[in-house]
């Protein structure tokens, strides 16, 4: 159980659960088309840079000082806060069109 618990708390597991979270949201964007393309690509430049800031906060570096050792604590800590406003924000979209398919939302538009 101890193991489980080392694994679920590395900041691999962590940035991972980041990025598929990020994945999820671009996938759910394109799919239900409610932004232009254009917006798509800037929400994936940003998703792109967030999890590239996490990785710098997050991966641990060498142990000097007190400040060393809770950065990578503060960078997990907010990794998962930011995961689960993107899965929010996920399943608001989801919820959003599936809603408007059932008002009979056409989802058509010109890019």
């Amino acid at each position: 159980m101890r193991k489980l618990g080392k694994m679920i708390t590395s900041w691999q597991f962590i940035l991972s659960l980041q990025a598929l979270v990020s994945i999820l949201l671009m996938i759910l964007a394109m799919k239900t088309g409610f932004l232009l393309v254009k917006f798509e690509v800037l929400l994936a430049i940003i998703l792109v840079i967030l999890l590239f800031l996490m990785y710098l906060f997050v991966r641990p570096g060498k142990i000097v000082h007190y400040r060393t050792q809770i950065r990578p604590l503060i960078g997990k800590i907010v990794s998962l806060i930011l995961s689960i406003m993107l899965a929010f924000a996920s399943f608001f979209i989801y919820k959003g069109d599936a809603t408007l398919r059932k008002l009979g939302y056409n989802n058509t538009q010109s890019h």
